[in-house]
C-alpha cells in the first residue's frame, strides 16, 4: 500500500466566511531536497577554523562537519600512574562547518515530519543578522585583546570588537542571502495538492460529541464502529 503524507492547516474561507481544516496530500522532491543539503552545507555554513594539540582525535569521518582535516604526532605523554597507558599528543587542524538551520530543516522533511512545513511558510522562519544578533568566535577575540593588553592600547579593545562584528555581519549577511534563495528552492521541493476539507465547526461538533478518553484513546476504533454497516 502507498505510504500516503498529509499536511493540514486551518484558513479562513473569504466566500463563506468560515473557517476550513484543509487536508493536502504532499509530495516531496527527495533528490533536490538531498541536493539542496549538500549545497547548503557547502555554502551557507559557518565555517571556524580549529587547531590544537590534544591526546583524542575528533571524528574525522564526519566529512559534513569536519573538513581539511589535517594530524600530526607530535610525541608520547608519559603517564606518572603505572596503571594508566601513555598517551599519544596531537596537533589537529581542521576547518568546522556550522550547519545552516536549513540543513535541519531537510533532514526534518526527509524524515517525514511534515509539522515543520507551517514554520517554513512563516515570513521570519529566517531572521536578517543585525549587528546586534552577531558572536563572534571568543577563542580567536580573546587571543587578539590579549595581544593588545601586553602592548597596553586598552584603548583599542572597544574598537577591535566592533571591528570583528562588523566584518563578521558582512560574511553573515552574505549567508543570509544564500539562506533565503535556498529556502525558495526548499519550498518548490514541497507540493501541497487539496485533498479534502472538513469545517472547522463540523470538527468541532465531533469533538465535543466524543468524551476525552475517546478522543485521547479510542476515537478512530469508535469512529470505526459507528461507521461500520451492521452485519
Amino acid at each position: 500500500m502507498e505510504n500516503k503524507k498529509y499536511y493540514y492547516n486551518i484558513q479562513k474561507n473569504s466566500k463563506t466566511n468560515k473557517y476550513y481544516i484543509n487536508k493536502y496530500l504532499v509530495s516531496l522532491d527527495i533528490e533536490n531536497l538531498q541536493i539542496l543539503k549538500e549545497n547548503i552545507i557547502n555554502n551557507c555554513s559557518h565555517i571556524t577554523h580549529k587547531k590544537y594539540e590534544t591526546t583524542e582525535e575528533p571524528n574525522y569521518y564526519d566529512v559534513q562537519h569536519i573538513r581539511n582535516y589535517k594530524s600530526k604526532k607530535l610525541g608520547i605523554i608519559e603517564q606518572n600512574d603505572f596503571l594508566s597507558q601513555d598517551k599519544t599528543n596531537y596537533l589537529v587542524e581542521y576547518d568546522y562547518y556550522e550547519h545552516s538551520k536549513l540543513v535541519k530543516t531537510i533532514d526534518i522533511l526527509l524524515k517525514g515530519n511534515l509539522d515543520i512545513i507551517d514554520s517554513l511558510m512563516k515570513k521570519d522562519f529566517l531572521k536578517e543578522p543585525t549587528l546586534e544578533s552577531i558572536n563572534i568566535d571568543k577563542e580567536i577575540l580573546n587571543k587578539e585583546i590579549s595581544i593588545l593588553m601586553e602592548k597596553g592600547l586598552y584603548e583599542e579593545i572597544d574598537l577591535l570588537v566592533k571591528d570583528k562584528k562588523e566584518e563578521q555581519l558582512i560574511k553573515e549577511q552574505e549567508i543570509f542571502g544564500l539562506e533565503t534563495i535556498c529556502l525558495a528552492q526548499i519550498k518548490k521541493c514541497i507540493s501541497l495538492n487539496l485533498y479534502d476539507q472538513l469545517e472547522l465547526e463540523e470538527f468541532t461538533r465531533i469533538k465535543e460529541f466524543f468524551t476525552e478518553a475517546d478522543i485521547s484513546k479510542n476515537i478512530s476504533k469508535n469512529l470505526t464502529k459507528v461507521l461500520k454497516p451492521n452485519c
